[in-house]
């Protein structure tokens, strides 16, 4: 796939997750009779949600580092897709909808940071700004897209139709890019440590390589590629 159409692709993606975002806003004259909440309830229900999505800021970095922003992107967006699912389906009032709205929250941050840092390794420093400016700007156009479609599937169905809409388009996006990105199980061939001018554990019958090229975390088992018969082979696990 070539850049534009990948980028495409994510812009897409992006701006079907950010639906959620902006949804409750959306159905807030709705909610507050339907849940019978104040006007203080409702803006605890609205500040519970940006609470998950700053800890999911933190979360997905630390992720990232960990287990490499492809694998963050797929399982939190994932994540993202289920409780989309259930504050749709299962948020009947104030408590209900603060949990399950916070859980959306949490979740939502993985959309963000990790594809930025994809989007980074991808494109060449002339065309990197540009590829974030896109990507960027197609969540805006997913929060004004989300005012009008989730108010529109209110007036037509009810305020759940349009919360329910919101989940739907978490499920597209995540369809569209998040599968792109799903960790794949590989067994290849690799030098053992030894090869690679390091001393293996002393005593251990395994070795664990972590510093490869980014977003492959490699475990050793088997046959090397370097040693022949009687080594190690290495597993290899995309992150």
């Amino acid at each position: 796939m070539n850049d534009a159409r990948w980028l495409a692709l994510l812009c897409t993606s992006r701006a079907a997750f950010a639906l959620i975002f902006t949804a409750y806003s959306a159905l807030l004259p709705l909610l507050l009779d339907a849940w019978g909440m104040t006007s203080a309830r409702a803006g605890l229900v609205q500040s519970a949600w940006h609470v998950g999505y700053l800890l999911s800021l933190f979360g997905a970095g630390l992720l990232a580092d960990r287990i490499g922003p492809r694998a963050t992107f797929f399982w939190m967006s994932a994540c993202a897709c289920v409780f989309a699912a259930a504050f749709a389906l299962c948020a009947s009032g104030f408590r209900s909808g603060l949990v399950l709205y916070f859980l959306a929250g949490v979740a939502s941050g993985g959309s963000y940071t990790p594809v930025l840092t994809i989007i980074a390794r991808r494109f060449g420093p002339a065309q990197r700004g540009t590829a974030m400016g896109w990507y960027l700007a197609a969540a805006s156009l997913g929060y004004a897209v989300s005012m009008f479609a989730c108010s529109a599937a209110a007036l037509w169905a009810g305020w759940r139709a349009g919360l329910c809409l919101a989940a739907a388009r978490q499920l597209l996006a995540h369809c569209l890019a998040g599968s792109r990105f799903a960790p794949v199980m590989r067994i290849g061939r690799m030098p053992c440590r030894a090869c690679l001018g390091r001393s293996p554990s002393a005593g251990s019958g395994e070795t664990s390589l972590r510093n490869w090229p980014s977003g492959h975390i490699r475990f050793t088992a088997g046959n090397c590629s370097g040693c022949g018969p009687g080594s190690r082979r290495s597993w290899s696990l995309s992150a």
